[in-house]
């Protein structure tokens, strides 16, 4: 091509790749969305099936080891008690299951401490 008088330039085509750019930026963050909504129902499904054996594991625990099982009330039961009305029934039996706990030998668990068991039990059943 001949140079142009006064010397202007020939036109130069310019490559535009901004509609690339979008559609990256749109699935890059359709993906992200994705992965993120997924992993969130994901963890809540896992939470609610801790939950799930945590009570079935309550429902049929050993009273003939009556330390151990006072134990495993205290821990199921802070891992299961959700609401302010559970916490307050679970609070409740911990006071009653203090003594089960923490000496070398114990009696066997009283009537009392498995029916609060079992109204914890109702409580958390019914959140």
């Amino acid at each position: 091509m001949e140079t142009l008088p006064n010397d202007i330039e020939p036109i130069v085509e310019i490559i535009n790749y901004s509609f690339y750019y979008f559609i990256a930026i749109l699935v890059a963050l359709f993906i992200t969305v994705y992965f993120t909504i997924k992993s969130t129902l994901n963890f809540l499904k896992k939470r609610d099936n801790l939950k799930f054996q945590a009570i079935n594991e309550l429902k049929t625990l050993d009273w003939s080891d009556s330390k151990a099982a006072a134990y495993k009330i205290t821990e199921l039961g802070r891992v299961v008690s959700g609401s302010d009305r559970s916490q307050r029934v679970l609070d409740s039996l911990i006071q009653e299951l203090e003594q089960y706990k923490y000496r070398k030998s114990v009696d066997e668990v009283s009537d009392t401490v498995k029916g609060q068991l079992n109204i914890f039990l109702e409580v958390i059943e019914n959140e």
